[in-house]
C-alpha cells in the first residue's frame, strides 16, 4: 500500500469512479419552487422574508455543491494497472492543502472481496439511506496506516463534507458510494480481476 497526492494519480489512464452531481441537482431545484412560493407569500406577511433568506443561503450551499461534484477532485475510486486507488478526502475540501496525502494505492491482490451493504438509517428527526462497499483487505496486507491517515484526515476539523471511507472491523474498508458508474458496475469490475464480489 502507498499514499499519494491526488495529483499522482493518473485518472486519464485509469476506470475512474467520479462523484455523482444527482443530489446536490435534485436539492438545488427543490429549494427553488419553494423560495418562490414563499417570496410571494412574503408580500403580505414580511417576516416570511427571514425563511426565504435562510433557504437562499442553503440553496447558495447547493449550487457550490453542485460545481464541486463537476471539479478535478470529485473523484472516489481508481481501477488500473493492477492496482486499485482511493481517494479519503470528501470532494467538497477544496480549501485544504493540496499537497496533503488523500490517497490510498493497492495491489488488487491485496483485496479478498468485496459487497454491497445498502441500508436505511433511521434517526428520530429523520431517514437517510446508505449505499455502501465493504471492502475486506487479504490477511498480508496491514491496514492500520490507513487507518492512521483517515483518522489525520477526520482530525482537521475544518471539513465540508461527509467523509467518504471508514476502516470497519479492523481489516474493512467501508466506502460510501456515491459514484457513478454505480456500485454494481464496480463489483463486476472487481470481479473480473478475480476478486469475489457480493451484490
Amino acid at each position: 500500500m502507498r499514499f499519494l497526492r491526488a495529483d499522482e494519480v493518473p485518472l486519464g489512464s485509469l476506470m475512474v469512479y467520479r462523484i455523482s452531481p444527482t443530489g446536490p441537482i435534485v436539492n438545488c431545484l427543490l429549494y427553488l419552487p419553494m423560495m418562490g412560493m414563499l417570496s410571494w407569500q412574503a408580500l403580505r406577511l414580511p417576516w416570511v422574508w427571514i425563511v426565504v433568506g435562510f433557504l437562499l443561503l442553503i440553496e447558495i450551499y447547493t449550487i457550490r455543491q453542485v460545481r464541486d461534484c463537476f471539479g478535478p477532485q470529485a473523484w472516489l475510486v481508481a481501477i488500473g494497472n493492477g492496482s486499485m486507488s482511493l481517494k479519503w478526502r470528501p470532494y467538497q475540501n477544496t480549501h485544504l492543502p493540496p499537497d496533503d496525502l488523500q490517497v490510498a494505492k493497492v495491489e488488487l491482490s491485496r483485496f479478498a472481496g468485496a459487497q454491497r451493504i445498502s441500508r436505511w438509517t433511521l434517526s428520530e428527526h429523520s431517514a437517510h439511506f446508505d449505499d455502501c462497499v465493504e471492502l475486506t483487505f487479504s490477511s498480508s496486507l496491514n491496514p492500520r496506516p490507513l487507518g492512521d491517515h483517515l483518522l489525520d484526515e477526520q482530525n482537521k476539523g475544518s471539513t465540508r463534507g461527509q467523509f467518504p471511507m471508514i476502516l470497519h472491523s479492523g481489516n474493512v474498508l467501508r466506502v460510501q458510494w456515491q459514484c457513478r458508474p454505480g456500485v454494481r458496475e464496480f463489483l463486476r469490475v472487481l470481479e473480473s480481476h478475480e476478486i469475489p464480489a457480493k451484490l
